[in-house]
């Protein structure tokens, strides 16, 4: 629990600093001028002077051994925060400092690569409620090493900055929503490497919920790509088209027609975006074409009636009457295609001739998969990362600290369908990304506000010691703290009152 506090005039009341080997003589001072002591600490005494100014008291307490006399306001509540009730070990909660700070009324926005230092007891790394990818740090031959935890001090502190929003578990920080690990794929297209694969069925060869195709879905994500990168040519309209682009989504199928498939790719710096049914298919393309170096919310819809289109940005982009029915992955279907009973991210599935069928080269971000169409015109692009809903059948935030397992966030029924980073190639991809001269800016008016932010220079954390938390790469305009409700500055100050 805390308070919120307000200053109220009290000015016979002051604080006086004194030099401690003399205080006595101070005390007696203050008593034989008709002062009654309030506070008798360490390096000060408080005292009351009824019906005196602070000028007046400060007239008649001349003494060498006085530091300073200032007046002693009197704070009175005006706000009371609580924390969330709950267990923090069953659910997430919200700590009161966050609505003390008024951190929950704040938008999170692309920055300019903002860090924060924590200096203290070092880490516990058994702690759940950390990106870990995002947090690195440096040793102290004095104090110790940045991730030994030290005392709790060092993770409290780190808690309350940038503990995970959205994990059903612990506290939310005042900026947990700004955690940030996109993945970067680098286009290789062969090998099985530089890809994420999610399979379409379980080990029981069982549907996974993110088999979608059966009923309406929506695919969406945030994408980014440098210039001179995806260099397929125009994007062209047409049956099964969308493979000739650089491929980000593929959920392609060999051989003979089935249920059907279908995929998203960028298409001479467009969206494409195809289905199949086995018997019919077609592909689009957006109407505007995706500026290189900013981040891009992309979402695509189909219904079973053949409705198929593209948002670029919360912009409704691009819709046609496609090919109807079903186009699901047929679990169980007889292939000698290892790959084929997967939606593959970042690469053409089945490696198949790159220069006809490349592969994506960039950043993907919090992609989420529904078995509904969640939009139908134009709409406000997210700006938190998405909470799992009853529609939400895959959800990927690639915030794993380490390993090649991709978690599925949804908590889907029938679920969880996580999928597997197949790193490899000359720069060992995908990866979460590590360089500078990653850091998200502002978007142009044209661009979406991605809900998590990125600077990924090399940060450094010291035990006892200093953190710095990528997690909170965020900005407000220029200033990290300009966009903040402005409290009255005595709401924040100590109450020297005991």
């Amino acid at each position: 629990m805390a308070l919120g506090c307000t200053t109220a005039t009290a000015a016979d009341r002051v604080i006086i600093q004194v030099d401690n080997a003399n205080k006595g003589i101070v005390t007696a001072l203050t008593k034989q001028l008709g002062g009654e002591v309030k506070v008798d600490a360490d390096g000060f005494i408080a005292a009351q002077f009824n019906g005196k100014s602070v000028d007046e008291i400060k007239g008649i307490l001349k003494n060498p051994h006085i530091k300073l006399i200032e007046e002693d306001l009197v704070r009175k509540p005006m706000a009371l925060f609580n924390d969330d009730a709950g267990d923090p070990m069953q659910q997430q909660i919200t700590p009161y400092a966050v609505y003390q700070s008024q951190a929950n009324q704040v938008q999170f926005n692309p920055g300019a690569g903002i860090k924060v230092c924590v200096i203290d007891s070092g880490l516990d790394q058994s702690n759940p409620d950390f990106n870990w990818g995002s947090i690195t740090g440096d040793n102290d031959s004095g104090t110790g090493n940045w991730n030994v935890n030290g005392g709790p001090h060092g993770t409290h502190v780190a808690g309350i900055v940038a503990a995970r929003t959205n994990n059903a578990v612990g506290v939310a920080g005042t900026a947990g929503r700004a955690t940030i690990v996109p993945l970067r794929f680098y286009g290789t297209g062969t090998g099985d490497i530089d890809r994420v694969k999610i399979p379409m069925s379980n080990t029981a060869g069982i549907s996974l919920p993110v088999n979608i195709g059966a009923t309406d879905f929506t695919i969406e994500f945030w994408l980014r790509f440098a210039p001179g990168e995806n260099t397929s040519g125009s994007c062209a309209e047409g049956e099964d088209a969308w493979i000739n682009g650089n491929i980000i989504f593929d959920r392609d199928i060999f051989g003979a027609p089935d249920y059907g498939d279908f995929g998203i790719s960028l298409y001479g710096g467009r969206i494409a975006f195809g289905a199949h049914n086995g018997s019919s298919g077609y592909s689009i393309c957006s109407g505007a074409t995706l500026t290189a170096n900013q981040w891009h919310h992309v979402a695509v819809t189909r219904r079973t009636n053949g409705e198929m289109r593209i948002f670029l940005n919360g912009n409704l982009s691009r819709s046609y009457s496609g090919p109807t029915g079903n186009v699901s992955y047929r679990v169980g279907r007889s292939v000698p295609w290892p790959n084929e009973p997967y939606l593959v991210i970042g690469a053409e599935k089945h490696d198949y001739d790159p220069s006809n069928y490349p592969s994506f080269s960039g950043w993907v971000d919090e992609v989420r998969i529904s078995n509904v169409a969640r939009y139908t015109t134009s709409f406000t692009p997210p700006s938190a990362p998405f909470t799992p809903d009853a529609n939400t059948v895959g959800l990927y935030r690639f915030d794993e600290g380490s390993g090649t397992t991709v978690l599925d966030s949804s908590g889907a029924s029938g679920g969880p369908s996580h999928g597997q980073r197949r790193v490899g190639g000359p720069n060992n991809g995908p990866n979460k990304i590590g360089s500078k001269s990653m850091v998200r800016s502002k978007p142009s008016s044209n661009a979406g506000s991605h809900p998590r932010s990125l600077s990924m220079s090399s940060p450094v954390f010291m035990p006892s010691a200093f953190a710095i938390l990528d997690v909170l790469s965020f900005s407000y305009s220029s200033d990290v703290f300009s966009s903040l409700p402005s409290p009255s500055s005595s709401t924040f100050s100590a109450d020297r009152r005991t």
